[in-house]
């Protein structure tokens, strides 16, 4: 059985600018085989929550909180973001204020043409991004997209040779206790 460790750090204080907006996860997937005497670790995730709705209620500038936090995620206000919400075409009828962008998931060999990215994603998706109205993931231009397509990503930016593109799924539009199908890892 696969299973996600998940950990973070959370910031006491009021959050700033600089800091406490944007919940970094570090994700371990753990292959917890009931046969083996130990559980293994193959692969690992970095994910991050932008909690747009607080920054928005706070009066903050979502632009200063995404510079503030890294260029990657600054990179992603010109691509996901008008007047400091999510672009209403990509979210067009749902509800959700927050954006969960995976900057990072890599898997062992023995993984990768299982699905378990799709996977793992969606089910951050359900759990920790539930407030969120929108899921972001780069790729690039030799990765296999019909797989994310089925899962109901659409490519937001298409990756050039040598450079990263951007995949969402609008995760707004998603009854409560209705959970999509999700590939077989």
């Amino acid at each position: 059985m696969l299973t996600l460790d998940i950990q973070t750090a959370l910031l006491l204080d009021d959050p700033t600018s600089d800091d406490g907006f944007v919940t970094w996860l570090e994700v371990a997937v753990i292959d917890d085989d009931f046969t083996a005497e130990h559980t293994t670790k193959v692969g690992h995730a970095h994910v991050a929550l932008v909690h747009v709705g607080m920054i928005a209620d706070a009066g903050r500038s979502l632009r200063d909180v995404l510079n503030a936090d890294s260029g990657e995620l600054s990179v992603l206000h010109e691509i996901y973001f008008e007047d400091d919400w999510i672009r209403s075409d990509l979210i067009a009828g749902g509800k959700g204020s927050d954006l969960l962008y995976v900057s990072e998931l890599e898997l062992d060999v023995a993984y990768t043409d299982r699905n378990v990215d799709i996977t793992i994603v969606l089910r951050m998706c359900d759990t920790l991004g539930a407030g969120c109205a929108l899921a972001v993931v780069p790729y690039v231009a030799d990765d296999d997209l019909q797989r994310w397509f089925e899962a109901g990503f659409k490519v937001t930016e298409s990756a050039q040779p040598g450079d990263v593109g951007y995949l969402h799924r609008n995760t707004s539009l998603r009854p409560p206790g209705a959970f999509p199908a999700r590939p077989r890892p």
